[in-house]
């Protein structure tokens, strides 16, 4: 620092007086003593000066290191919104991507924790010249809305799974009881989540299979009846 640099410079005279007062006493003084002490200060002075061009280029560089930094902050930026859009595009909102939902739901996530690692890779670069990042609201619903879609897929499947035990049941076997529980529970699961996000088609085909094997109950309830006689099996 500048005060530093001045008080290391104001003990150069009464170093050189001290020498003078040595010659003065005729005390013995090394020739290479005072060879140093002949060539101090202009060896001061040039260090003074790189100095200065060492701070000139340190300015220069931290400006450029601030024109990268900001440029990095803008292309994150346009990256989240990019990701945001792709993602309400491509998503897995749709009951017919059933099959692919689960590789796209991972491939979302990686994309956000890509995201969330630049973002803490930035932030010590953005805390030395004090910029505050601008909020990253894109990604932050876009990892919410990733656990939703976990959540409705993850019923997907168990609902698919009671379904594929029930289709090949014997009618007098069937616990219609527990089926209509069964539905109960999920329908109350889908309507808490259609407060949450909206207009995702996959949450209506769920509902809408739910609700059709509801529909099917009493049917099955007749079909399972011990006054169902073989005449009435051939009439069907």
């Amino acid at each position: 620092e500048q005060g530093g640099l001045e008080k290391v410079e104001g003990r150069f005279q009464p170093l050189e007086d001290m020498y003078r007062m040595l010659e003065k006493f005729e005390v013995q003084v090394k020739d290479g003593e005072l060879e140093r002490l002949g060539n101090l200060r202009s060896e001061w002075a040039g260090y003074r000066k790189l100095l200065t061009e060492v701070g000139t280029r340190l300015q220069k560089a931290k400006a450029d290191f601030k024109d990268d930094l900001l440029n990095s902050l803008a292309d994150m930026r346009t990256r989240e919104q990019e990701l945001r859009a792709d993602f309400l595009r491509s998503a897995p909102f749709d009951g017919e991507m059933h099959g692919e939902a689960p590789a796209l739901i991972d491939e979302y996530r990686n994309q956000c924790a890509a995201v969330r690692k630049k973002e803490k890779e930035m932030a010590a670069g953005l805390k030395i010249f004090a910029i505050e990042a601008p909020p990253n609201k894109e990604t932050a619903t876009t990892e919410k809305e990733l656990e939703l879609l976990q959540v409705v897929w993850g019923m997907w499947d168990e609902w698919e799974g009671k379904m594929a035990g029930w289709k090949y049941g014997k009618f007098k076997e069937i616990d219609v009881t527990a089926i209509e529980n069964d539905a109960a529970q999920v329908g109350k699961r889908l309507y808490k989540l259609s407060k949450e996000v909206k207009q995702w088609k996959v949450l209506d085909t769920l509902r809408e299979k739910v609700e059709g094997m509801k529909k099917l109950m009493p049917l099955i309830m007749d079909l399972r009846n011990p006054a169902m006689r073989d005449r009435h099996w051939k009439g069907l």
